[in-house]
């Protein structure tokens, strides 16, 4: 699609960017959502990709964030897994990019991406935090389809739009808006100790999952120094899976007391995307009840990526 366009100019230096999104037009809202009338609009911005040149008075120097994603095909699995919704909010650190993905007053789901994983990782601070469309990343690395293709990220200050370049797709630019960025509270921020810690195959918690229908809306885990329960419960039935510590599912496991805590289902479904990419994983209860779920992603150097999820207990 963008290969018509004939888009030229790399970002430089001593060049701005090009290219500003057009609005689509409001007066006709009519093909809206429908991607046989327009196959190239982020719905949740109304933002359209075009080759309407504008010259920008930000150069790449100037920018507060740069990133050269060497490893996008992990970065847009990630992005993929994500649950829909209508935005991620960005937390740049020093060593890490960690991502919020999904949360609420009962869970948090994070992503937290090491900056080896890029070819460039460029930061003005440690407080540097954005809020944007998850929609309109995806909809950008929906459109790297080329082995040899790479993109950029930039952010210039506080309010300015996100900038996203990809090149050897058709080469094109995105200004992704950003919202207010000082929310970026976690359910995690409350932890306290474990009294329960375990190592395992992902693949444990995708079957335990896979278990479950529309009509569970409740997930208990009763854990004794013996053995694993995990006990799903509808008002016609109630199914327990017994999983011993031998199983070869499990590495490890620190065990302190015997307990039985009950968390609402529906946060650890919108993991079972995260699931499937991971090597390793961490599953702990904390003592004031919390659950973590780490999902830890490794390559040859070892651990690079994780997914971290955080539910409150059910009362």
């Amino acid at each position: 699609m963008f290969d018509a366009f004939n888009i030229t100019g790399l970002i430089t230096p001593k060049e701005p960017e090009l290219f500003k999104p057009r609005r689509k037009d409001c007066n006709s809202l009519s093909s809206y959502g429908d991607p046989s009338l327009n196959t190239n609009i982020v719905p949740e911005t109304q933002f359209t990709f075009a080759n309407f040149k504008y010259k920008s008075r930000y150069n790449r120097d100037d920018a507060l964030v740069y990133l050269n994603l060497s490893s996008y095909l992990f970065f847009k699995q990630a992005f993929n897994a994500f649950p829909v919704s209508s935005c991620v909010k960005l937390r740049f650190f020093e060593k890490e990019l960690k991502i919020i993905i999904d949360q609420s007053p009962i869970h948090s789901f994070t992503v937290t991406m090491k900056k080896e994983l890029f070819e460039t990782y460029k930061i003005a601070s440690d407080d540097i935090m954005l809020s944007v469309s998850s929609r309109g990343i995806i909809h950008a690395m929906n459109n790297i389809k080329q082995v040899d293709a790479f993109m950029r990220l930039y952010y210039f200050h506080e309010g300015s739009d996100v900038v996203i370049d990809v090149y050897g797709s058709g080469m094109f630019t995105t200004h992704i808006p950003t919202f207010s960025n000082r929310d970026f509270m976690l359910v995690g921020n409350i932890q306290s100790d474990k009294i329960f810690d375990m190592t395992c195959k992902p693949k444990l918690l995708s079957l335990i999952l896979s278990e479950t229908d529309s009509k569970v809306k409740a997930i208990a885990f009763q854990l004794s120094s013996e053995c694993f329960e995990v006990i799903f419960s509808t008002h016609e039935l109630t199914k327990l899976y017994n999983i011993p510590y031998e199983s070869s599912f499990i590495k490890k496991v620190t065990f302190l007391e015997t307990i039985k805590f009950q968390y609402p289902l529906e946060p650890l479904l919108k993991i079972r995307k995260a699931l499937s990419l991971g090597d390793s994983l961490n599953f702990s209860i904390l003592e004031n009840g919390l659950l973590n779920i780490l999902i830890i992603i490794e390559n040859n150097d070892g651990p690079m990526s994780c997914f971290e999820l955080f539910v409150v207990p059910l009362v």
